[in-house]
């Protein structure tokens, strides 16, 4: 294993309430992605972001809500940055589901009025790491 690929590694990058998540994503063909760690917000991280290449999904987990997924839009002062598919999980085979719903356009439960999502990966990066996401690996 090369010093990249190692140091890119879902166990050295997510923290362990989210790696077979992540892990479960990476199988089942998406990417995960994280921003860089860095001194004062080091890894493991306790959220990712998930795509297709287009689409774009958050996963977080939370000490009091567990396991969290939303979808992922443009910022907006009426929409904010995206809406909460589901909450409340911890860990189990087929959460691949819920990652899967997080790249829904918007929650069927939406009734806020349309948002506008970025074009693919590469535009939310872009726009809002300025480049910097880096995709984590198994």
């Amino acid at each position: 294993m090369t010093d990249t690929a190692t140091k890119n590694n879902v166990d050295t990058l997510i923290s362990e309430q989210l790696r077979e998540v992540a892990r479960d994503a990476i199988k089942d063909g998406l990417d995960v992605y994280i921003s860089p760690p860095t001194a004062s917000f080091p890894a493991p991280r306790n959220h990712f972001y998930v795509s297709d290449g287009t689409r774009i999904g958050y996963c977080e987990y939370s000490r009091t809500q567990g396991i969290i997924f939303t979808t992922v839009h443009m910022p907006s002062t009426s929409n904010g940055t995206g809406a909460r598919v589901s909450e409340g999980w911890n860990y189990f085979p087929g959460i691949i589901r819920e990652v899967r719903a997080s790249l829904a356009y918007v929650p069927d439960w939406w009734r806020s009025g349309v948002v506008e999502k970025y074009m693919n990966l590469d535009h939310f990066n872009r726009r809002m790491h300025k480049g910097a996401l880096i995709k984590v690996t198994l």
